[in-house]
């Protein structure tokens, strides 16, 4: 599938639009969160897909309980304070 140039993003403008690092980068198009072709050594990502992907990020990336595995973390402690005090 071919994108026209307007409609793609090179990862130095996608991370800069995320405001994320090479790493984290890599973990997003691998994980297919985003939208991306390779040509040649290069990556463009959907600048679309990006956006979207901002805005549903924005969200969860601020609120460190929509994180399970904090919760789950939370339930353990309390469940061990509860069963040392009872």
């Amino acid at each position: 599938m071919k994108y026209s140039d307007e409609q793609n993003l090179t990862s130095k403008e996608t991370k800069v639009l995320l405001k994320i690092q090479d790493c984290e980068l890599a973990h997003i198009r691998n994980a297919g969160k985003i939208k991306f072709i390779k040509k040649g050594n290069a990556f463009l990502y959907l600048k679309k897909s990006v956006e979207a992907y901002k805005n549903t990020w924005k969200k969860v990336r601020f609120n460190p309980f929509n994180q399970e595995p904090f919760l789950y973390f939370l339930i353990k402690i309390f469940n061990k304070a509860y069963i040392i005090f009872v």
